[in-house]
């Protein structure tokens, strides 16, 4: 007679587990990564090119070095490519940045969902 019990307690963590995994996002693979920031041009370069398929004015979320990219992770910024410099290379445009959080080198991005 406890089995089923168990097997009940044990369906509804697993349910629980998958859920907030849902909620808080898996982490995920970053798009790309800032090569390079001058900003006092507002400009930024990226390691995503005409060979991965990018496009002019598309955008991108900017996340921290540090960061685990996830679903519903703080952005530091947002960028749109400006010109298509090579296979891997573009140069964007800072969108919108933080004074206290500034873009650096190394920063990941990512396409917002």
């Amino acid at each position: 007679m406890r089995r089923p019990q168990f097997r009940l307690r044990s369906l509804f963590i697993v349910t629980v587990i998958v859920a907030v995994g849902c909620f808080f996002g898996l982490p995920e693979v970053p798009d790309g990564q800032i090569m390079r920031v001058s900003a006092k041009s507002g400009r930024v370069w990226i390691n995503i090119g005409q060979a991965d398929g990018l496009r002019r004015q598309v955008t991108f979320d900017v996340v921290g070095a540090d960061k685990t990219v996830r679903r519903y992770t703080p952005t530091k910024g947002h960028i749109e490519v400006v010109k298509l410099l090579g296979p891997h290379f573009a140069r964007c445009r800072i969108l919108d940045d933080k004074i206290t959080d500034p873009l650096v080198p190394g920063d990941k991005i990512v396409a917002p969902p």
